[in-house]
């Protein structure tokens, strides 16, 4: 879980980096999925979020399996913006 929380502030960092004069509330599931749905419709980005999505409904419900699939996600999450 540390990891998880050490990776989300350093995300945050960059996003108030890169978009400083951009005020939102990300605290909200919602808002964050609304923003990303916005920035990438009608783009080329479209059809690899919807299957960034996919891909997200396919974790199983089980604590382990998670863990271990949630920590994939993120090392190709990083692989994918490096």
């Amino acid at each position: 879980m540390k990891t998880f929380n050490d990776m989300k502030e350093e995300d945050y960092y960059e996003f108030v980096q890169r978009f400083d004069n951009v005020r939102l509330e990300l605290d909200d599931v919602n808002d964050c999925f609304e923003v990303i749905k916005n920035l990438v419709m009608d783009s080329p980005a479209e059809p690899y979020f919807q299957s960034i999505l996919q891909h997200l409904l396919f974790i199983r419900d089980d604590a382990q399996i998670r863990c271990a699939e949630k920590y994939i996600l993120l090392k190709w999450k990083d692989a994918v913006i490096v």
